[in-house]
């Protein structure tokens, strides 16, 4: 799920949390110059939540609202494995505002090569027309 966002998202970089604590992951986004953190929160070994942090430059940092509740996750039948990470994002739908505010994508091209497709109970993330996953959702404040 992960790996299907931050190939949607241009300019993201993924990593693995791991047992690092939320000061490490904010000293090292700093490190490059990011202003946003997304985690994915898992319980009983899938995933349950998606949250956003906001970053300021020296110190100081926010959980930006809201967070998006995960209740249903949908791969593809095919992984593509070859698909390599976009470089324009297109937001849609009736949520497209919010998410736009907490992805706060960094696009650096005019053709838009991923779409992140929202409704109030539905997210799809689409990149080089191919659906990568799709999401079951709630907003939570």
């Amino acid at each position: 799920m992960a790996k299907s966002l931050a190939l949607a998202i241009p300019g993201c970089r993924l990593e693995n949390r791991g047992g690092r604590t939320l000061a490490s992951l904010i000293s090292k986004a700093r490190h490059f110059h990011f202003d946003r953190i997304c985690t994915i929160y898992e319980e009983k070994g899938k995933p349950h939540e998606i949250a956003f942090m906001e970053i300021g430059e020296e110190s100081g940092w926010g959980w930006l609202s809201p967070r998006i509740k995960i209740n249903r996750v949908s791969f593809p039948r095919k992984p593509f494995a070859k698909i390599r990470q976009s470089n324009r994002l297109q937001i849609s739908g009736p949520r497209a505002r919010i998410l736009a505010y907490l992805l706060s994508p960094r696009n650096s091209s005019d053709e838009a090569e991923s779409m992140i497709a929202s409704s109030s109970n539905k997210l799809s993330i689409l990149v080089a027309n191919k659906k990568l996953l799709g999401l079951g959702v709630r907003y939570e404040k």
